[in-house]
């Protein structure tokens, strides 16, 4: 079953499920669409974006998220622009 085609997904390389249900995916395009997080619903549904690296070139490749609720949820990622992991701030 098809979930989400198209915008704002751009060439989606990294995905993680959230203890909600729904999904945080990683665009993996250069420019506009790249290095930007994007929330879904189950059904579909964008529910928010953000761009987390404003480098020219892809570089968030990995995703995990750890909680148990959304207030104690905490979604990782890396990023090779800088070659770190960073806990992505609220």
């Amino acid at each position: 079953k098809l979930i989400k085609a198209g915008a704002p997904l751009s060439s989606p390389i990294a995905m993680c499920a959230l203890p909600n249900g729904n999904m945080i995916v990683a665009n993996g395009t250069a420019g506009g669409g790249g290095n930007k997080l994007v929330e879904l619903t189950p059904s579909g549904q964008v529910l928010d974006t953000e761009v987390i690296d404003t480098g020219s070139v892809p570089a968030i490749f990995g995703l995990a998220s750890s909680g148990s609720n959304d207030s104690d949820t905490v979604i990782y990622y890396t990023d090779t622009n800088d070659n770190s992991v960073h806990e992505l701030e609220p």
